[in-house]
């Protein structure tokens, strides 16, 4: 009967099969050391021009200049300016940014390649999307808190003040922040998290569907499609796919501002109808979506491609089981 009962078990014992990918690169990860490893890349790329991008994307929203002009007024402060709103806040939110996407994103892979059949390739986008709505749920406190030292630190630097160094820009940031939550209370941090958590899902998930797709096109149009992709061919497909997401996502930012403000009783179509009417439809929709374009590339390179190789060359060798 022992043995009866062992072989039942083993046979109740669910096996899953999942439709392998020619592309997308999922298998059973630790989602403690994929977050750090993705902290660490994140990190890097904000401090590769990662940040300056971001930065330079809402200071021309705000000033109204052409390009060339807000980025010589940022670089006037020197390699304060370049990394401007990085200590602490901007540190803050890019290794958590980092940890919470990266362990998310193994640990829904593993979520689906435990308990479901579904194929590799839709693992890989649902669980990039629900990493996404995780990393909404940390992003929108520290976004908050950023945004406003970074408002501090752009009235200080058109003054013309130079960089406090980092502790300086430390004390700077906590006493920006002490002033807005003594203003509006600690309730100041959670405002807008719903609307985080969806808009981080679609961005994240656009980036995913559109990389997979670049991915797919690109392996087919190989000599030999069962190949698969080099190295250099899945950085340069993860650019392209994720920079190309913002076809999607800037229409999307355009109208969430709008949802969101104050709209002294209209309506959302009443707003944007005057708004194309003055900038027509490519400028209310698509506006200043090439410098996005470049930054979600870039972003998306080290926080997907680079901390993926990372992982693989440290922990699952050519040839391993994927465990």
């Amino acid at each position: 009967t022992n043995c009866k009962l062992k072989a039942m078990s083993m046979s109740s014992k669910p096996t899953h099969h999942h439709k392998e990918s020619k592309t997308a690169d999922v298998k059973k990860e630790s989602a403690a050391i994929k977050g750090l490893i993705t902290g660490g890349t994140v990190i890097v790329e904000m401090l590769s021009g990662g940040l300056f991008l971001e930065n330079l994307k809402m200071q021309k929203q705000l000033l109204a200049q052409p390009y060339p002009t807000v980025a010589r007024t940022m670089l006037r402060a020197g390699l304060g300016g370049f990394w401007a709103g990085f200590w602490p806040w901007g540190a803050a939110l890019g290794v958590s940014k980092g940890i919470v996407l990266g362990s998310a994103k193994a640990f829904w892979q593993n979520v689906f390649l435990n308990y479901t059949d579904v194929s590799k390739d839709w693992i890989d986008l649902y669980s990039g999307t629900l990493a996404g709505a995780c990393q909404g749920i940390v992003m929108g406190p520290t976004l908050l808190a950023r945004t406003r030292v970074n408002e501090g630190l752009r009235i200080r630097m058109e003054a013309g003040h130079k960089s406090e160094g980092v502790m300086g820009e430390f004390g700077l940031s906590m006493k920006i922040l002490n002033d807005a939550i003594k203003q509006d209370g600690i309730k100041t941090l959670t405002i807008g998290m719903p609307t985080m958590i969806f808009k981080r899902s679609c961005d994240w998930g656009c980036r995913f569907l559109f990389m997979g797709i670049v991915k797919e096109q690109w392996r087919k149009m190989k000599a030999d499609p069962d190949a698969g992709l080099a190295p250099w061919e899945r950085l340069v497909s993860t650019f392209i796919g994720s920079g190309s997401s913002v076809l999607v996502l800037q229409p999307l930012d355009k109208v969430m501002p709008v949802i969101q403000a104050d709209r002294a009783g209209k309506s959302v179509m009443d707003i944007l109808r005057v708004q194309i009417a003055n900038k027509g439809y490519f400028g209310c929709f698509w506006g200043g979506m090439g410098i996005r374009l470049v930054h979600i590339g870039w972003h998306t390179s080290w926080a997907i491609f680079v901390s993926q190789e990372i992982y693989n060359h440290f922990y699952h060798k050519e040839g391993g089981d994927g465990h």
